[in-house]
């Protein structure tokens, strides 16, 4: 019986090394497309890196337009409304300060340019921490600006503007007064009702490596066929190549359904639904880079996400995927927004933070994921940006060492996800209870990333959380394909603990389970006795 107890661990640790990859550096990163717009049936712009190409031939050539000083500046979206008149909006700053914007329009078609400081938000503010921003105007006068803040995918904070004289002022309005075109992170910009382009990003991770492959497309008949837009330089298109994904050891277990994770996953509140959405996911485990998911699994400020099940986690897991269980409850007492708040007092917020930690771990428990008393699993709670207050951060570190103090009480680790900077992450360094591990929100890039780190972040140490207790978010929302199939995702990389889900398996005699997962976790598979490669 000891043998064969010692084939089972064997044969699981090959097939968890066989299965769990680390993505690489790419061996070619080509310039990303940051915008785009078509114009007229034939004319349009491109934002290629920090690089803003203009043509009047439908691709067939094109002229850098770039505004003189774009260097010290990062341009965030773009408008024109004919070949002369187009705006730009740049922001600026140092991480942790409040963002720079301004608008930097042209009358000319590029080139002159002139530039004007945007008074758009109060200081300390934090909707003004752009995660994306969009442009539109109807005319030379009137035009609307929104600014999507950096969050969470449970999220959802969008701040609206209007003109009225061509940028020289803006005024706050609500969203219902914004034209339905004024889309973030949208793959599609259309001239006329037939004549649009469109951003296809595609990817495929095969025996060799993988490539994301990115290409903007045109059609002139309302999409019923699209042709290649050749990109500045004539390429069809923009290609990264990744290394071969190099096979490691066996994930280091931390106890329980835990173990130390190095690796690639994504997050998002999307819908998994429709008529395969296992097979969705299967699609992605099979063609992307991509091996861990977040699974929001509720709290009082959640979003109404798709509600999980127990059944539908364990077939997840049985397909090979592990997970970042997430926890969204109350917010900082200076959040800005409808979500339920923690106390401005430490002594209840500390309180509180008990009770969603057993809140959480309760609902982690009903979906497999912990083992008794709610042991075994790690928890990450979601700590969104909020203005800059003595008595709110206390709040929070008061909130977050109660949240980590019961979780670690329970058998299981205690994550929180934040901003570093104005989520105020190194704040939780000195509390009572330290987390065992942060997932820290920090976009950079529009899409995957095989050489994201999360290591070299502004405003935390690389001194803080040095032992395998890292997550980084490294883009907000987007559109990723891989195995044809399309989700509007944020991108993540890991160096942490990450979670599974105790196996079902159940042999009979004579039989043993192998399974993918240290402590009997992830997909499972029944054989009889016998040696095992």
């Amino acid at each position: 019986m000891a043998k064969t107890r010692w084939l089972l661990s064997a044969a699981g640790l090959l097939f968890a090394a066989a299965l769990l990859i680390a993505a690489q550096r790419p061996a070619a990163t080509p310039p990303e497309v940051r915008g785009f717009q078509a114009v007229t049936p034939a004319a349009g712009w491109v934002l290629l890196g920090s690089q803003l190409f203009w043509t009047s031939d439908n691709g067939a050539h094109w002229a850098e337009i770039t505004p003189a000083g774009a260097g010290q500046s990062e341009v965030r979206a773009g408008w024109f409304v004919d070949a002369q008149q187009g705006w730009l909006v740049a922001l600026s700053g140092a991480p942790g300060d409040d963002p720079v914007y301004q608008l930097v329009h042209t009358g000319d078609g590029g080139h002159t340019w002139q530039a004007t400081p945007l008074a758009l938000f109060a200081p300390g503010e934090t909707a003004a921490l752009a995660g994306q921003v969009a442009l539109n105007f109807r005319d030379a006068k009137l035009g609307w600006l929104v600014v999507q803040q950096a969050t969470g995918s449970a999220f959802e904070v969008r701040t609206f503007f209007r003109t009225d004289d061509g940028g020289a002022s803006w005024a706050r309005v609500n969203a219902t007064e914004a034209p339905p075109e004024l889309t973030l992170g949208g793959g599609l910009s259309r001239a006329t009702e037939i004549d649009s382009w469109s951003l296809a990003a595609t990817g495929a991770c095969q025996g060799a490596g993988c490539e994301l492959t990115v290409q903007l497309r045109q059609t002139h008949d309302g999409g019923q066929t699209w042709q290649t837009l050749l990109l500045p330089g004539g390429r069809p298109a923009l290609v990264t190549v990744l290394e071969a994904p190099a096979e490691v050891g066996a994930a280091a277990s931390l106890g329980g359904l835990t173990f130390a994770f190095s690796g690639h996953g994504f997050d998002g509140c999307f819908v998994d639904s429709g008529p395969t959405p296992l097979a969705g996911m299967q699609a992605w485990l099979d063609a992307s880079p991509y091996r861990a998911r977040n699974l929001y699994m509720g709290g009082s400020g959640g979003a109404p996400c798709t509600p999980l099940t127990k059944d539908y986690i364990q077939q997840l897991a049985q397909q090979g995927w592990v997970f970042i269980p997430t926890w969204v409850g109350p917010q900082s007492p200076c959040y800005v927004g409808s979500k339920r708040k923690m106390s401005g007092d430490v002594t209840l917020a500390y309180q509180q933070g008990i009770i969603e930690a057993h809140l959480a771990l309760d609902r982690a428990a009903a979906l497999g994921l912990t083992g008794p008393e709610g042991a075994g699993t790690v928890v990450y709670y979601d700590i969104e940006s909020y203005p800059n207050s003595a008595g709110c951060r206390d709040a929070v570190k008061a909130f977050v060492s109660g949240w980590s103090g019961a979780v670690r009480a329970a058998g299981s680790l205690a994550g929180v996800y934040g901003s570093p900077c104005s989520s105020y992450l190194p704040d939780l360094a000195g509390v009572a209870n330290v987390p065992d591990a942060v997932w820290i929100a920090y976009w950079q890039g529009g899409g995957y990333d095989g050489g994201a780190t999360a290591w070299g972040v502004p405003c935390i140490s690389d001194t803080l959380w040095t032992a395998g207790q890292r997550l980084r978010q490294y883009t907000g929302g987007h559109n990723e394909t891989w195995g044809a199939v399309t989700l509007n995702i944020d991108s993540n990389v890991l160096a942490g603990p990450a979670a599974t889900v105790a196996g079902d398996c159940r042999p009979g005699a004579q039989q043993i389970a192998i399974y993918i997962f240290p402590n009997f976790g992830g997909q499972c598979v029944i054989r009889n006795t016998g040696v095992y490669s």
